[in-house]
């Protein structure tokens, strides 16, 4: 598992998630079912398509793209819930 950043209170950014186009990561996403039953991790391998100022596009194994801000894709690296 990766370590957190420098501190919570820290922007999030490209170069401090040492993230590279082209790349494939492997976000865990935290399932939350209602009330009473377990949570589970459920881990999706996608590839990172290209970097924005405030957000990145991946694109999973189906093809679909997935957009999400780096301070998001810096919880579902380590498997925290966002």
């Amino acid at each position: 598992m990766r370590d957190r950043r420098y501190s919570p209170a820290e922007n999030a950014t490209k170069e401090s998630l040492k993230l590279r186009e082209g790349e494939a990561y492997t976000l865990i996403f935290i399932e939350r079912p209602e009330e009473g039953k377990r949570e589970y991790r459920k881990k999706r391998r996608m590839r990172l398509i290209r970097c924005y100022p405030h957000h990145a596009v991946f694109e999973d194994t189906k093809g679909m793209q997935h957009s999400y801000r780096y301070w998001d894709i810096e919880k579902l690296l380590l498997g925290e819930p966002r």
